[in-house]
């Protein structure tokens, strides 16, 4: 089967690699829709700490099932359009045994740790495996997971009905962040960007846009928020640049959201913190019941996924498509896997 590969540091091929086979507890899946990560863009510029050449990349993905394991535990079957929670939990470490097993103290990947769906096929686990409802199309399955993680990301924080809210950056997750929060109840929501070509999706999806290049920014989201700055603020970037403002955005007594991953430790007022008294809190990953939450929330049609695609490319352009996925101008872009043998 065709996958694409990360061969080493700033290194991406199209390999040719033998189909995964399927083994006790595990479900293969025929690939549909595969989106490119941030993570996967950190994979290839050799930034990521675990991920180990040569590996299949790619953990959001929709697909249909293709062959179940003898024994089966679940109403699954073959055929169902499926997507697939890819966290890879130990389930012995003190964490997992508090049920948080999605920040579990060993936590991998499907795509990181393991080879993932920029590829024909790909396994999971049965317990991780998802049916997608035909409200959803199978590109729009293909982004439950990076929706997922604004929804925890909601979740873990204070919102309530009327707040206003910032989110910085107007990338794939500072877009559903944004969206999230409003579905949430927020009363005005507001998007940092500088990329004039997100600024505009960010305004053609109905949302309140500043450019955070403007030497203004802080003044002109105080006046939005009548002199008293953001009830939260979700930091959606992990651009060091925002790192100095987060403070000046946010209320005091508000809250940040650390949602964007940081390459690197970054300089914050510690001193405004306490004089402020704001919370500053990480949100990681997602939980199961966040997965399942987002799926009804796209399905409702509460958060629209469509304006996140913008590069739909076969796998047989994939260097291309890391490429298009490094420049800015770009959202989301997604591989389509060939149809079923």
């Amino acid at each position: 089967m065709k996958a694409i590969s990360y061969q080493g540091k700033v290194s991406v091929a199209v390999v040719d690699i033998p189909v995964p086979q399927p083994a006790r507890d595990k479900v293969l899946i025929k690939v549909t829709y595969a989106g490119i990560c941030g993570s996967d863009l950190s994979i290839v510029a050799g930034k990521h700490p675990r991920a180990t050449p040569p590996l299949v990349m790619g953990h959001e993905f929709s697909g249909v099932i293709a062959d179940m394991p003898p024994e089966t535990f679940s109403d699954l079957k073959i055929g169902d359009r499926v997507t697939v929670y890819p966290l890879l939990s130990c389930g012995q470490c003190y964490v997992c045994k508090m049920g948080l097993a999605h920040v579990c103290q060993d936590l991998k990947l499907i795509g990181i740790d393991t080879d993932g769906a920029f590829a024909e096929y790909v396994l999971a686990a049965e317990d991780a495996v998802i049916r997608i409802p035909d409200e959803l199309s199978d590109e729009e399955g293909a982004l439950v997971e990076p929706l997922a993680v604004c929804i925890h990301a909601a979740h873990m924080s204070r919102l309530q009905v009327g707040d206003s809210v910032v989110v910085t950056g107007a990338g794939p997750i500072g877009l559903l962040m944004a969206m999230v929060a409003r579905a949430s109840g927020a009363a005005k929501v507001i998007v940092t960007e500088v990329a004039p070509s997100r600024i505009d999706v960010a305004r053609e999806l109905g949302l309140t846009v500043l450019n955070a290049a403007d030497e203004n920014l802080v003044e002109q989201v105080s006046e939005l928020t009548k002199g008293r700055g953001g009830d939260v603020v979700f930091e959606a970037t992990g651009h060091p640049s925002v790192a100095p403002y987060l403070l000046k955005l946010v209320r005091i007594r508000g809250q940040i959201v650390q949602v964007g991953i940081f390459k690197g430790p970054v300089p914050i007022d510690l001193r405004a913190l306490n004089f402020h008294e704001v919370d500053l809190i990480g949100s990681r990953v997602y939980t199961l019941e966040d997965f399942d939450r987002a799926i009804g929330l796209a399905a409702e049609g509460q958060v629209d996924l469509k304006p996140m695609i913008t590069t739909v490319l076969p796998l047989d352009e994939g260097v291309n498509g890391f490429r298009i996925a490094q420049n800015a101008t770009s959202l989301k872009v997604v591989f389509e896997a060939p149809a079923g043998h």
